[in-house]
């Protein structure tokens, strides 16, 4: 039973990092998407 425990609580903290990962990236993007578009402007 804690077996089973721990291996799920690994499962959803590597599902946690992998989206934390993604929305950094996407946050990132969006940034670059940001300044780019404002610098066109000027």
């Amino acid at each position: 039973r804690f077996r089973l425990q721990n291996k799920s609580t690994h499962n959803i903290n590597n599902k946690l990092q992998l989206v934390m990962k993604s929305r950094k990236y996407t946050l990132g993007y969006k940034t670059v998407v940001k300044t780019l578009r404002s610098s066109k402007g000027t």
